[in-house]
Formats: C-alpha cells, sequence, structure tokens
C-alpha cells in the first residue's frame, strides 16, 4: 500500500492503495478530499506506458492495416501496427519498432508527422495513444519473435479506410480518430498549396 498526499486538480489525495499492479497497468484506489471537504473513493487504471500507432502509407496511397484478435473484446479487430512507448525510446523509435515487428515495415523517419495524442474514452483511465503518420519504404516478414500474436496484415486505399472508420467497421477510437486527423491534414495541404497557385497566377 502507498500513502501520501497529491493533489489532483480540485482534489486532495489522502490515502492510496494499488489493488493490482501488472503488465504496466495499475489498478488504482485513492481516498480523496474534495472541495467542500469530504473524502470519496476513486477507482482509476494507470498505465505506467504511454502507448503510440503507425500509419503507414505505401507510395500508391494504401495504408497498411492489421486484423488482431483483442481477447479483452473478444473479437478479430481492425487496426494499424502499435504498441508501448518503451523506457529509453522516443516515440517515434517505439513506433517504428512495433511496425517492423509487427508489419515487417521499413519506414521513412524523414517524413513522419506527429498527429498529436489521443486519451483513453473512459475518464477512469490513464492512457495516451500517440499517433504518427509516415511513409512505407521498405517491406518484409513479420518478427514477433515467437511471441503469439494473431496479427495478419492487409493494405487498404486511404479513401477506404476512413469510410471504415466513419460507418462504425473499425472500432478502435483511436485508430478512428488518427484516419479523420490525416484527411484533415491532407485537406490542409491541399489547401495550403492551392492558396500558393492562385498567388503565383496573380502575380503573373
Amino acid at each position: 500500500m502507498r500513502r501520501g498526499i497529491e493533489q489532483r486538480g480540485p482534489y486532495r489525495v489522502v490515502d492510496r492503495t494499488t489493488l493490482h499492479d501488472r503488465f504496466n497497468m495499475a489498478l488504482i484506489h485513492d481516498k480523496a478530499e474534495n472541495g467542500d471537504g469530504n473524502i470519496h473513493d476513486y477507482f482509476w487504471i494507470d498505465f505506467e506506458k504511454d502507448g503510440v500507432l503507425v500509419f503507414a502509407l505505401c507510395e500508391n496511397g494504401d495504408i497498411v492495416m492489421i486484423n488482431e484478435f483483442s481477447y479483452a473484446i473478444n473479437k478479430t479487430e481492425l487496426g494499424v501496427p502499435g504498441g508501448s512507448v518503451e523506457t529509453g525510446q522516443t516515440v517515434i523509435e517505439s513506433g517504428f519498432m512495433e511496425a517492423f515487428e509487427e508489419a515487417g515495415l521499413q519506414l521513412d523517419p524523414e517524413s513522419v508527422v506527429y498527429l498529436g495524442g489521443v486519451t483513453s474514452i473512459s475518464n477512469r483511465i490513464n492512457h495516451t495513444n500517440h499517433l504518427l503518420l509516415t511513409r512505407v519504404i521498405g517491406n518484409g516478414e513479420q518478427h514477433l519473435d515467437g511471441k503469439f500474436e494473431n496479427i495478419s496484415l492487409m493494405r487498404l486505399p486511404f479513401d477506404e479506410a476512413l469510410e471504415k472508420a466513419i460507418n462504425g467497421k473499425i472500432t478502435s477510437a483511436s485508430v478512428g480518430l488518427g484516419l479523420c486527423r490525416i484527411q484533415y491534414f491532407f485537406n490542409a495541404l491541399e489547401g495550403f498549396f492551392s492558396a500558393q497557385v492562385s498567388l503565383v497566377q496573380k502575380l503573373k
């Protein structure tokens, strides 16, 4: 049991118990005093490590996707390569490593666009997924190193993947939001270059 006082926004933690701590995930029970002076129980999950998801685009515009069985939700889910940000590594280093292991991808470090972070869909979970957009420069075999991960690879045209996110066939909130952010990024680039072309024409 860990005891101590911590200030979390308007709440003053007066007692903390870790009920479970394994696989970089801790279930925590806090007793915290709120603004009215009353003490309440709060249960939340704390992930020691952030996550990273890699949206890898091929030269023809396809995006590399994975089909992976998720034990927790008891179904196969369409997503993208990703995993934990390992201690001592940057978000990009861990993302590239996961993409290499899960999909055999070699990625261009010069093309990386950071799409921001996504917090968990539940406010009882402290976890952030970092989203990376990058370009595929080489393909190879998966390198799962004996780990049992039920993963199969597929490549989809980006527009088709985005449509799956919009119509609910991609159910991961982080993956769906990442695809929407990529579309927004593409639209912003298109608008920027259109404005530049218009300016050049006016100056002629």
